[in-house]
């Protein structure tokens, strides 16, 4: 073997071994944790139409779970959310659709989720029912949502409760986390609600094609 062969079968070798090692490395949504949820619903979204996930069977679709008065988690994911939506390229953002589901139906209504969102993206679609609508959803998604009494009575809430009426002043313990369904409802798995704008941003970049 002449010593130009061998030179040129060593850098052959080399490259297959790099090319190899291009394949073994996890994709650019490597925090895409596979999780298997069923998707369906029957709600009213904010502007108070009557949808199912089927409205949605064409694009990929973000859920996220929250509650309008929510003090510190929802806001911060959603504005996370929002930032990272907005660095994405037109068209993977017209391919997919972000849902906020409500575990607070008893206080939001279309309305109050329709301003809510407002203070994130316009794109961003609010979803309300019933109790029992919301709790079989949840159920669907495996999801934990659980009402929490404050013990803070400020603003006359405590007053109004000692009156016999229901008592407003209350919040909810839940699940944070961005689950993703593919188009036909077919679920990919979740997202961390603690990523980092910019790895949201990537990995929504390669989950949509």
């Amino acid at each position: 073997m002449s010593k130009f062969t061998a030179i040129f079968i060593g850098l052959l070798a080399a490259v297959l071994i790099m090319i190899g090692i291009s394949f073994m490395r996890p994709s650019s949504a490597s925090n895409l944790i596979e999780m298997s949820f069923n998707p369906s619903f029957a709600l009213t979204d904010h502007n108070g139409r009557k949808v199912t996930e089927k409205d949605f069977a064409d694009k990929y679709v973000l859920s996220y779970f929250g509650f309008t008065s929510c003090p510190d988690i929802c806001p911060v994911d959603l504005q996370r959310l929002a930032d990272a939506y907005a660095g994405l390229p037109q068209d993977k953002k017209d391919k997919l659709q972000v849902l906020f589901f409500t575990v607070d139906p008893a206080r939001d209504t279309p309305k109050a989720i329709k301003e809510y969102l407002a203070n994130f993206n316009d794109d961003f679609l609010g979803l309300t029912g019933d109790q029992k609508s919301i709790d079989t959803i949840k159920k669907n998604y495996k999801m934990y949502a659980e009402r929490a009494e404050s013990t803070d009575h400020s603003g006359g809430h405590g007053e109004h409760a000692a009156h016999g009426q229901k008592n407003t002043n209350y919040t909810f313990n839940h699940t944070a986390m961005f689950y993703i369904a593919a188009p036909q409802n077919k679920p990919m798995g979740v997202l961390k609600n603690d990523l980092e704008t910019a790895v949201l941003t990537r990995n929504l970049t390669a989950i949509i094609p």
